[in-house]
């Protein structure tokens, strides 16, 4: 097989394609929008040029590496070409996987597109022989989390593909909210292409979409909490934090849940149902046969302790003080009684 070698910059990819497809791209790194939209800008490109049979393998425990071979020297029945995707989620396919891959850049077959994905290589696993002779013969393209001063750049870039412009400062607050999570910020630009067709989106109306947003899924924490659903809360609970919502809003709204749930459980209570909605009702009954007052009395006293961790008078760290108390009054039986 021909020597290739190249090594090509994600941002460089597209404009690289231009200049004629390759047989074998592997793709690599750990951060995975741009490892999911190279891999598709790819596939996308071989496509337009006849390669219509898109055969996946999963290199798995469950994989016959023998299918490696059998694809790259069949002839489909439907489509002249095709595109091998394989996908090495580990980076390591084992003594078997090895032995293929070899074996298939030893038998180069020009009506196959070979598209490896990878995880970022290390040192150890780059040393690999099967990798080593493949990037001597694939165009591999790295995948790279833009850096902090590059992150504004590449939100406002994003932004102006959906029609969008965004002020640096709203930019900055999405880049401080994800914590550098590509995936998550893309999602916000989203949201917010969805709300705004078009125009300057200033700080803010990005923070006042942010806390709409917060109020939201922390409704879903308490109804979830409510029902007993420590799945779904911890699912939400791990929402919160990657989008960094603001933890006093969260503590205000599961402080008034406590509240209400601790009149609703307490049998002595002249007023038991409070300013409950009616449609919320029935959860809060249901969550009273599971947790007592004292449960949500302690709840309120954790509460009361993240609030004080939030704002840096107690020490600690107040996502996972978050997750105690919302698994504490959300587990059959409380782990708090």
């Amino acid at each position: 097989m021909q020597r290739s070698d190249v090594k090509i910059a994600y941002g460089k990819l597209q404009g690289h394609l231009r200049n004629g497809l390759k047989d074998i791209y592997v793709v690599s790194g750990d951060e995975p929008l741009q490892h999911r939209e190279a891999c598709e800008l790819i596939i996308e490109t071989a496509r337009s040029q006849g390669y219509d049979d898109h055969q996946i393998l999963n290199a798995d425990n469950a994989l016959d590496w023998q299918q490696l071979g059998y694809l790259q020297q069949s002839q489909s029945l439907f489509a002249e070409k095709k595109i091998i995707d394989l996908r090495v989620d580990q980076g390591r396919p084992g003594s078997e996987g090895s032995k293929a891959l070899l074996a298939y850049l030893s038998q180069p077959n020009r009506d196959c597109l070979l598209l490896v994905r990878l995880p970022f290589m290390n040192r150890k696993m780059a040393s690999a022989k099967w990798y080593k002779s493949l990037e001597k013969v694939a165009d591999v393209v790295t995948v790279w989390p833009p850096r902090d001063h590059e992150m504004t750049q590449w939100l406002q870039s994003r932004a102006r593909k959906r029609h969008l412009e965004i002020h640096p400062d709203a930019a900055r607050l999405i880049m401080h909210a994800t914590e550098g999570n590509l995936l998550a910020a893309d999602q916000w630009l989203e949201r917010l292409s969805l709300d705004h067709d078009s125009g300057v989106l200033d700080l803010a109306t990005v923070r006042s979409l942010m806390v709409d947003d917060a109020q939201f899924e922390t409704n879903n924490l308490v109804k979830y909490l409510l029902q007993g659903d420590v799945r779904s809360v911890i699912r939400v609970w791990s929402h919160l934090r990657a989008m960094n919502e603001p933890l006093p809003l969260i503590v205000w709204v599961l402080a008034d849940a406590f509240r209400q749930a601790s009149r609703i459980s307490d049998p002595d209570h002249s007023m038991p149902h409070g300013n409950i909605r009616q449609e919320w009702l029935g959860l809060y009954r249901q969550a009273a046969q599971r947790v007592p007052p004292s449960g949500w009395n302690r709840g309120l006293q954790e509460l009361a302790e993240l609030d004080r961790i939030s704002k840096g008078v107690s020490g600690g760290d107040a996502w996972q003080a978050l997750l105690k108390i919302v698994i504490g009054v959300t587990s059959r039986p409380s782990i708090w009684f």
